[in-house]
Order: structure tokens, then C-alpha cells, then sequence
């Protein structure tokens, strides 16, 4: 029997290990001026945020947080070592987080800004494309705006 990588919260001793998960999607994925706003997300909101760890190795990641206006729960930072994607780990990642989100009464919707090279993947879970921005997170990567 496989046993499935685990999935646990963010510690900050994790930051140097997510960073090197970001630029291994880098330039493919993400901006590479991107990586400054990751690490004040992670700042920010680590205590909704988790690894993915096969053999105590981070091989992906991916959290949450609730906006100001408190009814809208969003879907933030999810990525993955390039190696295992295509093997249904993002799918976990993301399922777990909206478990996460499911649980507060509060919430009216959940939404993710990703790019035109995930937007699909996003849309499996019912999100829908609010709106499109070009070159948004850098140049020849947009801004997909989804809702569910």
C-alpha cells in the first residue's frame, strides 16, 4: 500500500522550504517579483496555511484566509514541487482547505485569484471566472478572478 503524502499546518521553520517550492514554479507559474508578496502572505496568514510533506519533505503547499469583509473565504499560495504535480495532490491541498472554509457560518463565498495556467484546475471544484486582468501578476501572466 502507497502511502499518501501528509498534509499538516505551516510552522515557521517551513519558510525556507516553501520558498524553494516557489521558485521551482518560477518563471513558469509565478513571477519571480511574486516571491515578496508570498513570504508577507505567509507573514500574515501562516496559521491558515499548510505543507504537503512526503518523507519529511515539502513537496507542496497551499492555505487560506477570510477577507476584511468576513464572508468571503479565499484560496491562496497553492503550489506544488513540479515532480508531483499531475499525481492529485493539488486536489487534496485545495479539498482540504475548503473543508477548512466550509466550517464557518460566516462565510457567504470562497474565491481564488489564480492565472489563465490554473484556471481550470480551479474550475473542477465549481469555481466560476469573475474576471480576467492581462499581464496582472507579471507579464504573460493574467489574473483569472474565480467565485464559487
Amino acid at each position: 500500500m502507497v502511502n499518501l503524502p501528509t498534509i499538516r499546518p505551516y510552522q515557521p521553520t517551513d519558510r525556507h522550504a516553501v520558498i524553494e517550492v516557489f521558485r521551482l514554479n518560477t518563471p513558469d507559474f509565478f513571477d519571480v517579483g511574486e516571491q515578496v508578496d508570498l513570504e508577507q502572505y505567509l507573514d500574515q496568514y501562516g496559521a491558515t496555511y499548510f505543507v504537503m510533506e512526503e518523507e519529511a519533505k515539502i513537496i507542496g503547499c497551499g492555505g487560506y484566509h477570510v477577507e476584511k469583509d468576513g464572508s468571503t473565504g479565499r484560496l491562496s499560495w497553492d503550489f506544488f514541487d513540479p515532480q508531483y504535480k499531475g499525481m492529485g495532490l493539488g486536489r487534496l491541498m485545495i479539498d482540504h482547505c475548503l473543508e477548512a472554509l466550509r466550517k464557518n457560518d460566516q462565510l457567504k463565498k470562497t474565491s481564488v485569484w489564480t492565472s489563465q495556467l490554473a484556471y481550470k484546475f480551479y474550475a473542477k471544484f465549481g469555481f466560476e471566472t469573475q474576471e480576467i486582468k492581462e499581464d496582472f501578476w507579471g507579464p504573460g501572466l493574467d489574473l483569472y478572478r474565480m467565485e464559487m
